[in-house]
């Protein structure tokens, strides 16, 4: 048995060498303005092994990915006063590394992206309904 090193003010160990070192969880901005779809996303993916932060407009999102700093954005494309994609725009400007993803329920919102990367942004796009397992997929070939 290998002796494990203590404190001598606590009883418990300060070093197991059988423990893995603690992983930096990814971090996923979650952007909805329909509050109850950006929790829900945000709760499937804590429980799938990601930090998650939430926020229910582009402006917020904004605001949020400055102290969260995002390894991932995920957001809704139509929303009010800023949009997903305006919102992408600032954030990626903020934090190159980080990735977007972006959704929507409305067919027109894919040629809004289209453009969007002809223009030079990477953004990722898929339609609602967003199935989790896929959801999950594509976070993990992302954020590789």
């Amino acid at each position: 048995m290998i002796p494990q090193l203590t404190n001598s003010n606590k009883s418990k160990p300060i070093f197991d060498r059988h423990k893995p070192p603690p992983q930096k969880l990814p971090k996923v901005l979650v952007v909805d303005d329909d509050a109850a779809g950006a929790d829900s996303l945000a709760f499937m993916l804590s429980h799938a092994g990601y930090k998650t932060a939430v926020a229910y407009s582009g402006k917020e999102a904004i605001e949020r990915a400055s102290e969260f700093k995002p390894d991932m954005l995920l957001s809704d494309v139509r929303m009010p006063e800023v949009d997903g994609v305006h919102a992408a725009i600032e954030i990626s400007k903020l934090f190159p590394h980080c990735q977007c993803l972006l959704f929507s329920g409305h067919v027109d919102s894919k040629s809004v992206i289209d453009d969007f990367r002809e223009k030079g942004h990477k953004f990722e796009f898929f339609e609602k309904p967003l199935h989790p397992q896929e959801l999950i997929s594509k976070l993990k070939f992302a954020l590789g």
